[in-house]
């Protein structure tokens, strides 16, 4: 049964600090600023509150900024973004696409918070698998589409990084989380990824915004403040 008498997580949602990327988010673009529609939420580590990130990017860009957004679970281990939303079931599964028995558009549903959703109803051992192939058959669809990512090392998910036109580093800025957080960016940055900058969630403890940014090479385009 569907699902969708959830609380809305719009009250605490991100606030874009970096201009430039505030215009990519928005879609409004200059020159030499490179239009994004695929954008990955990536932390290395659980606890951050990247899924909760997500859901209120996603929020905040269709209320705030009137695009139209798809979010999609590729955690397919642990999937839990339909749980944060109340939508415990769908007719077709994020899965079932996987498998080839439906298409992407077949399983796309549609949420009371405005933005729509492609998830799993169950755990899978199902691999994605040409993800990059099957999302641009819908890209044009949207404005953005977000890809939550499960909590893996960067070789574990290949095949949805490289479906991405950019990839978000979600961090709390405790200074061991902020740490791993530079080497993933390294990482991801020296197999070719393109990394524009960093949400920082519970922004209220831990390192000032300008210390990350040191840390980290990158802007802090987001951040959240602890609930």
């Amino acid at each position: 049964t569907r699902n969708t008498k959830a609380r809305s997580t719009y009250d605490n949602v991100p606030k874009i600090t970096h201009a430039s990327h505030r215009k990519i988010f928005t879609g409004s673009t200059e020159k030499g600023i490179r239009k994004m529609t695929t954008i990955a939420l990536y932390a290395v580590k659980g606890g951050v509150g990247k899924t909760t990130t997500t859901i209120n990017l996603a929020t905040a860009l269709v209320k705030g900024c009137q695009k139209k957004v798809l979010i999609i679970d590729t955690n397919l281990q642990a999937p839990n973004v339909g749980l944060h939303v109340g939508v415990t079931q769908v007719d077709h599964g994020f899965e079932e696409v996987l498998e080839g028995k439906y298409r992407m558009v077949d399983a796309i549903y549609h949420h009371a918070f405005g933005f729509d959703l492609l998830i799993p109803n169950l755990a899978t051992t199902a691999k994605i698998a040409r993800l990059k192939e099957k999302v641009a058959v819908i890209k044009d669809n949207y404005d953005l589409i977000l890809l939550d990512t499960m909590p893996a090392q960067i070789a574990a998910q290949t095949a949805v990084l490289d479906a991405t036109d950019a990839i978000f580093i979600v961090t709390t800025p405790d200074s061991p989380t902020v740490l791993l957080a530079q080497k993933t960016i390294k990482s991801l940055q020296q197999r070719g990824y393109n990394v524009p900058g960093v949400i920082c969630n519970k922004a209220a403890k831990g390192m000032q915004k300008k210390e990350m940014e040191e840390t980290l090479g990158l802007p802090i385009i987001a951040t959240i403040p602890e609930s």
